[in-house]
């Protein structure tokens, strides 16, 4: 059993030895088989299995394994003396089993220092000296026991890992009786050594991703509990301030909270409270009222925002430490300290002071690295918390504006009540004629077009439905929400608003309710506070709308402003929830329909399943195509009336596109023709083709459907005759220019911001 236990121990140390080309230079062979020193490997294979075992399982004390094993490198290689040195950082410690090494004799690292084992450790290459006492290149030599007993021969070999790290060096030294370290004593002692250093490599690579992964998990609990919980900022920084105690071994943590304000920065100080003591665990962190301004503080906490680095404060004689302003930090006597700036990409959010290492003189590079992996994890929590603050001030302010705007949109005082038909002999007169798609209000009573717009709302949504106060005032919200401009005002909502009236009213079994009230709404709203400007002008000035929408922008803004007004004002108060979110569905579909880019697929697969012979009205996704249609139809019905109607709204139509023409030229940009005003000779051209391309089309398709819509058709058809021969005689303008004028001078050009 011996004997396998010995081959196999010859096996894993020829393996391991491989991994140390510094330590194994001489033969391929390091640890000699003869007949003299058979005893002694076989009794090795026995101390080689333990070594591995102690090296590889547990938690590994360096210190105490090199130390329970040094009385058997002494036997083994017959000497007086044998000590250990441990590295920490560029600094060597000579280490007793019983006293903390830190507190023991310690030499610098370096190429020439004058101490034997510090040399080894900076070349990491042993060392043999036959005569300690006539060797002059090592000034301060080796350790000395025993004055009166100084040894001659000295072997000095470094512990190195297979990643070339130096964790340790052994000193071995013989007496003046017993003859030098020979080459039998070095390939062993290299050979273990390398076999130590091998396994205390793995043994770290093994507890590293042991304390990695409980980090991880304990990290990614420490996300979720913030990213999906509403703690506020005092348990967050709270439960930081706890995990970095307990691993870390720190006496006390303070934590500074940045926070810009205006052209400074400055810090909130949490501190535990003074009740706390030296407890392992904190209740809570309690911020100071008065703030820290970084500019101010000469410290350390405007050292760290400034170098954005970890800093390892050793000892109160550090440079970088002041008295004055860092002694009072934590309430506890300073000793030691690391303090960490926490930042985003390109803000600090706060600065970490851990102070005061437990049971050490200072902390740890290990401590250093701990800290940096937790870094991004605290980094993302308070990033959130920001976040969160912030969205929680805007909703509060959001809240505060929303009542503002409703105080400030309330019907003045000397509005009268909008009236129905039955209580107003104008309104009773006007009303009947509006189930006609190729009516038009001529007049320029504002007032009327209230009146007429809730007599419209009642007869489609049935009174009993609605909250009748709720839906004037929404009605006069509308009113205001649309701006001033030339075209895209309340005037064409009106009139959008009246061709899906007739629609609806011409074809009652056609729409269901839920429908009808989706559609009517939809119209009133589906260009509620449009700037003037189309969608391809907001994206190229970069406008905060199309940020907010980068898809169909003032179609999405557009069901934005319905969905508060109607929330707001409440019509539907008395409907369940299922029934309005069908409701705001139907609002939604619609006003997107009249994206004129929408509209060219809505077209295209009616048209297909048309061709195909297999349109039901029964079907959900054919129902919203032919609504779609509808609101396409409806946005283009100006087009659809008399000629001189038609010829006053494209005069104001050409206004606001000329309007949005000079800006675009004014920053750069070439209009297209229908917006360049040096172009206006050519709006008879412009608009014959777009009756033919897009507004008759849209019609025919929809005549298709709903055979009772060919008075529109015929009216279209007839436009656009008039077009042509406008083309045909060859006028220079299609309208007098005096007319164009007067309309151009009537338009509000409205600064684009």
């Amino acid at each position: 059993m011996v004997g396998k236990r010995s081959a196999l121990s010859r096996q894993k140390f020829e393996k391991a030895s491989q991994a140390f080309p510094r330590q194994r230079r001489y033969e391929k062979q390091v640890v000699p088989f003869s007949p003299e020193t058979i005893t002694r490997v076989k009794n090795d294979a026995i101390y080689y299995t333990k070594l591995f075992n102690d090296l590889t399982s547990g938690e590994v004390n360096i210190s105490k394994l090199l130390h329970a094993n040094i009385g058997f490198l002494k036997t083994f290689t017959k000497s007086l003396y044998g000590y250990v040195y441990l590295v920490n950082k560029n600094q060597l410690y000579f280490s007793t089993p019983t006293t903390n090494e830190k507190e023991n004799d310690h030499w610098t690292i370096e190429q020439d220092s004058p101490r034997i084992a510090a040399a080894v450790a900076y070349k990491k290459e042993f060392v043999v000296i036959k005569d300690v006492r006539k060797q002059k290149r090592f000034l301060l030599g080796c350790h000395i026991a025993d004055t009166y007993n100084i040894p001659k021969s000295l072997l000095c070999v470094p512990l190195v890992t297979p990643s070339d790290v130096c964790f340790g060096v052994i000193e071995l030294q013989r007496h003046a009786t017993e003859e030098p370290y020979g080459m039998s004593d070095i390939k062993t002692i290299v050979a273990i050594t390398g076999w130590m250093g091998a396994t205390v490599h793995q043994s770290w690579e093994r507890m590293q991703y042991e304390r990695d992964l409980e980090l991880a998990d304990s990290y990614a609990y420490f996300l979720y509990k913030y990213l999906e919980g509403d703690s506020d900022v005092d348990t967050l920084i709270t439960d930081i301030t706890n995990i970095i105690k307990d691993r870390l071994g720190a006496e006390k943590c303070v934590f500074y909270k940045t926070d810009q304000k205006e052209d400074e920065l400055v810090a909130y100080s949490f501190e535990e409270s003074l009740a706390s003591g030296n407890c392992k665990f904190v209740d809570q962190m309690y911020m100071k009222n008065t703030p820290v301004r970084s500019e101010d503080e000469q410290g350390l906490l405007s050292l760290a925002l400034k170098t954005r680095e970890i800093m390892n404060i050793e000892d109160v004689y550090d440079p970088r430490f002041n008295p004055y302003k860092d002694g009072r930090h934590g309430g506890v006597n300073f000793r030691n300290a690391l303090v960490l700036p926490i930042w985003n990409s390109s803000r600090p959010l706060a600065v970490l002071m851990i102070i005061n290492k437990v049971g050490c003189l200072r902390f740890k590079s290990d401590d250093e690295d701990l800290l940096k992996k937790m870094c991004p994890y605290m980094a993302a929590a308070l990033e959130h918390n920001y976040y969160r603050e912030h969205n929680n001030t805007r909703e509060i302010e959001i809240d505060y504006y929303r009542d503002l705007v409703r105080q400030v949109m309330m019907p003045c005082r000397h509005y009268k009540k909008l009236k129905q038909a039955q209580d107003d002999s104008t309104v009773a007169e006007v009303f009947p004629q509006m189930t006609d798609p190729v009516w038009y209000l001529k007049s320029t009573d504002e007032e009327m077009k209230d009146h007429l717009l809730l007599n419209m709302m009642i007869d489609v949504i049935n009174e009993t439905d609605i909250n009748m106060a709720g839906l004037q005032r929404m009605i006069r919200w509308a009113h205001t929400g649309y701006r001033d401009v030339q075209y895209h005002n309340f005037e064409h909502a009106f009139n959008v608003t009246h061709c899906v009236y007739s629609v609806i009213k011409r074809n009652p079994d056609r729409f269901k309710p839920i429908e009808k009230k989706g559609l009517i709404i939809a119209a009133l709203f589906h260009d509620i506070d449009h700037p003037g400007y189309n969608n391809n002008f907001l994206h190229l000035t970069r406008h905060s709308l199309a940020k907010l929408y980068p898809e169909s922008t003032l179609e999405c803004h557009h069901y934005s402003v319905a969905f508060s007004f109607l929330k707001l004002n409440q019509i539907f108060d008395n409907m369940s929830n299922a029934t309005y979110s069908k409701i705001l569905s139907e609002i939604h579909v619609a006003i997107m329909a009249t994206d004129l880019s929408q509209y060219f697929q809505n077209r295209s697969d009616l048209c297909r399943i048309l061709h195909a012979n297999e349109f039901q009205w029964d079907n959900v996704s054919h129902r919203i195509l032919v609504k779609s249609v509808v609101m396409t139809y409806a946005d283009l019905s100006g087009l659809l009336k008399d000629f001189e109607v038609v010829q006053t709204l494209t005069n104001r139509l050409y206004s606001e596109f000329y309007n949005q023409g000079d800006i675009e030229a004014a920053l750069g940009y070439p209009p297209i023709s229908m917006m360049d005003r040096k172009r206006r000779y050519i709006v008879p051209k412009d608009q014959y083709h777009f009756m033919n391309v897009i507004v008759i089309p849209c019609v025919e398709l929809l005549t298709t459907l709903i055979p009772n819509t060919q008075v529109s058709l015929d009216k279209g058809i007839e436009i656009s005759n008039r077009w042509f021969d406008i083309i045909q005689k060859g006028q220079k303008y299609w309208a007098s220019i005096d007319n164009f004028e007067e309309v151009e001078k009537e338009s509000i050009r409205i600064s684009f911001t």
